[in-house]
């Protein structure tokens, strides 16, 4: 909530106004007087005879000039005229009149009128010279066969100006064209203008309708899409044995939203989809509301009721880019939004809640100190609120309540203090988050078991506190530092404190900024017993039911990401809250930066430069390494053990390099362009190295590396294409549960990985290919049509999509 959106608006319009008027106005200008006048034109000899009388500067007639140039000397010239006339009636009263009719005085002259839009027209009637003057203009020194005089030269300066007087006159009628052509685009202009200015205040009136007054509005997404086909086999010849078809399948999200009053607004998203099958089949038409939000906005405090997105720091609540790349070929990062959108709403980082947020934005205008505060609290309700695969996105009901997150953050910046030419801005941001389930909602009245995830009540609690400093240099460069200090407390037992299990986690480092661009170094120290069960993999629906044929998961392969958020069915114990993920994959942060026991340093890069942000390099690169074991109970509860602790190796602390590089860069700016152009490659290593490298039978350090490039072009405005290829490689030696590549963080209270076959060491030695076409028409800017093909091939798996979409936005 902004309570000063208002008084941003009317600026805003104002200043769009005047921005129409003036680019309406050059143009309009610029469509007669920039026009060159012809070489030999009788103006060019013209202005000569101004030169010749002194009113212009010797060689103005010699080049060439455009009509506003040619109006400019004009006006030029008789301003000099009426300067000779001012000077000769200061000099002294003239003469008295003679008997000599031949001698008059000269006409008055009218100045030609100022050839500029919105200049107001001027006329000047000289006073009569000091000096009679001849009323014939001589066209050569031989008109006056006397000897000169003084006297006599003096006529014939007076004879002079006489003349050029008059070639005002004929130039004013020469242009007279072009200067009421000029002042009737001025009118134009102004009248476009006030139109401009009347349409503006009624779209003014209609925004603040929408807001002020009870409405209705509303919008949507609708995307249709084809077929696609996934087999399993070391070839394609196999993919009649294991295929996996899907046909056509359609929806279309509808989002009404109004406002009762200006601080009352409600918003909501409805779906209706279909598979595209026989009307007699059953359950091939759903009609349900996927969200639904009340919004209460007073001036001092704002409230949502229903259905949110909320986003805390990394170390809090944090969501992973599902495919974790740099840089995205098209049909592949068409993939993941549409997976993001279905689980998420493309509102990433944020997850999405139901249930109750209360906040208030405060700016303190009069203050010297403090700039802003901002101050938010939430309540989600688990079990009978929101969740996206199991209900199809519809409520629970009020019967099967049990479990809560509540969460609050705020922050409060300092005025930006300006010392000579550097400035200087503090922020204190702060976020708490805590899971609770009540007691006896899990087996009530039954015993406790340290080692059983399925009994009593815990809760979890996290906290984390984050000054950061920022110092202008002036422009848009600067440089500042940031650090977080977070801290967790899991109670594995409300009714027994002496099992509370507490660690810190920290991250934090200086920055510098430039342009659009942003370098920063990270310092992460994550404890073995941080637990953040809002932290999770990308990859949290890998099961070791189905280890994807020797667990060989990967980003080529796209899998459904996160759709089954445990948080928001249910609140796990310890030992459940982190998911399986694939060592060959992410090994070295796989819940994100929030991964316990981790410590060591990285740089992010942001980098955006040359024109209209053509070339992109966005980087990561970490260098961390285990704190400790991965320890357990053993299985007589007497002690701890390493849970994927092997013969020989007993005490293997891994350390882990992660480099993740993706250039891109646009050609269109450079070759005048409106299509794009593009071409990127993304870069991805990742390497897991410890004592069981050495171990007997073993491949070295586990190495994962995958390169994918793509290319983008703009053929016409309404269509465009584009390709990928990619290559992963993969091989070393670890260890993972039953033997498969998967693994995950355990408890230390919770040994059931332990018990059930542990963990066991493996070799891998292996690669995948990916590649991909994809064009696109744009019908306009609201409705395109994609077509999209995708493989992977190597290994026991291979992955062929296809697709044909249909997208509509209105």
């Amino acid at each position: 909530m902004n309570m000063f959106g208002d008084s941003l608006m009317k600026p805003a319009i104002k200043t769009l106004t005047f921005l129409l008027a003036a680019v309406a106005s050059t143009a309009f200008a610029a469509a007669a007087v920039n026009l060159v006048v012809p070489a030999g034109d009788v103006t060019y000899s013209e202005l000569a005879q101004l030169e010749k009388a002194g009113l212009l500067a010797q060689g103005t007639s010699e080049k060439s000039m455009t009509r506003m140039e040619v109006a400019q000397a004009v006006l030029k010239a008789q301003r000099k005229y009426r300067e000779i006339v001012v000077a000769q009636a200061d000099a002294g009263l003239p003469p008295p009149p003679t008997d000599d009719m031949s001698l008059l005085p000269p006409p008055s002259v009218e100045a030609p009128s100022v050839p500029a839009a919105g200049v107001q027209e001027i006329t000047v009637v000289p006073a009569a010279p000091a000096v009679p003057a001849v009323t014939t203009m001589p066209s050569s020194p031989a008109v006056s066969s006397v000897p000169a005089s003084p006297a006599a030269t003096k006529t014939d300066e007076q004879a002079e100006l006489i003349q050029a007087a008059q070639n005002l006159h004929s130039l004013q009628e020469a242009y007279d064209y072009e200067l009421k052509s000029i002042k009737g685009n001025e009118k134009s202009v102004g009248d476009r203008s006030a139109k401009v200015e009347e349409e503006q205040f009624v779209l003014m009136k209609r925004l603040n309708g929408i807001v002020e007054y009870p409405s209705v509005s509303w919008h949507g997404l609708g995307r249709a899409y084809g077929w696609s086909q996934q087999y399993y086999g070391d070839s394609p010849a196999l993919s009649a044995l294991r295929p996996s078809s899907r046909q056509f399948y359609g929806f279309i999200d509808f989002e009404p939203m109004g406002s009762v009053d200006k601080n009352v607004r409600w918003n909501a998203l409805i779906r209706y989809s279909t598979l595209f099958q026989s009307n007699s089949s059953v359950g091939i038409d759903l009609l349900y509301a996927r969200r639904a939000t009340v919004e209460f906005n007073p001036p001092w405090f704002s409230s949502t009721i229903g259905d949110f997105e909320e986003s805390y720091t990394p170390l809090t609540l944090w969501n992973r880019n599902s495919l974790d790349l740099k840089y995205s070929p098209e049909m592949i990062a068409r993939q993941d939004d549409y997976q993001k959108y279905e689980s998420l709403l493309n509102d990433e980082p944020k997850w999405p809640f139901r249930g109750l947020r209360v906040g208030t934005d405060v700016l303190f205008q009069d203050s010297p100190v403090i700039d802003r505060l901002k101050v938010s609290a939430m309540a989600h309700m688990i079990r009978s609120g929101f969740n996206e695969t199991t209900s199809g996105g519809t409520y629970y009901g009020p019967t099967l309540f049990s479990d809560w997150v509540f969460g609050a953050k705020g922050s409060i910046s300092t005025k930006r203090w300006y010392l000579g030419g550097a400035s200087l801005q503090g922020t204190l941001e702060g976020y708490g988050v805590m899971l609770d389930e009540p007691l006896y909602s899990n087996q009530p009245y039954s015993p406790y078991a340290p080692l059983n995830p399925d009994t009593w009540a815990h809760q979890y609690q996290l906290a984390s506190v984050k000054p950061t400093v920022d110092v202008g240099l002036g422009g848009d460069t600067g440089f500042g530092a940031s650090w977080e200090g977070a801290f967790s407390i899991y109670v594995d037992d409300k009714r027994d404190s002496s099992k509370n299990v507490s660690d810190y986690a920290v991250m934090g480092g200086p920055y510098f900024r430039f342009g659009h661009s942003r370098v920063t170094a990270n310092v992460l120290d994550v404890g073995p017993n941080y637990l953040s069960p809002l932290a999770q993999t990308r990859q949290d629906n890998i099961t070791t039911a189905n280890p994807a044929f020797n667990g060989l998961y990967g980003p080529g392969y796209i899998p459904t990401p996160l759709r089954s958020q445990f948080f928001l069915s249910d609140v796990p114990r310890a030992g459940n809250i982190f998911s399986f993920y694939d060592r060959t994959q992410d090994s070295t942060f796989p819940y994100g930066m929030a991964s316990p026991n981790r410590t060591g340093f990285g740089v992010d890069v942001d980098v955006k430069t040359l024109e209209k942000d053509a070339l992109k390099i966005p980087a990561s690169a970490y260098f961390v390494k285990e704190i400790s074991d991965n320890l357990v109970a053993n299985v007589p509860a007497t002690g701890n053990v390493a849970v994927d602790g092997v013969p020989g190796a007993p005490t293997h602390i891994r350390s882990f390099t992660y480099i993740n590089v993706g250039p891109s860069f646009d050609l269109a700016p450079y070759i005048q362009r409106e299509e794009p152009l593009e071409v990127g490659v993304n870069v991805r290593y990742e390497q897991t190295s410890s004592a069981l490298d050495s171990l007997p039978g073993a491949m070295g350090p586990l190495t994962s590396t995958w390169i994918l490039g793509g290319i983008k072009a703009g053929i016409f405005s309404w269509w465009e294409v584009s390709a990928s290829f990619g290559t992963q490689q993969f091989s070393g030696t670890e260890v993972g549960y039953l033997g498969t590549t998967l693994a995950r963080y355990a408890y230390q209270y919770d040994n059931s990985d332990l018990v059930a076959g542990g963990y066991q060491p493996f070799n891998v030695d292996g690669s995948r290919q990916t590649g991909g076409v994809s064009t696109t028409f744009k019908f306009n800017r609201n409705s395109s049509v994609y077509f999209d093909y995708n493989k992977s091939w190597g290994s026991t798996l291979n992955n062929q999509f296809m697709e044909l979409t249909y997208e509509i936005e209105f």
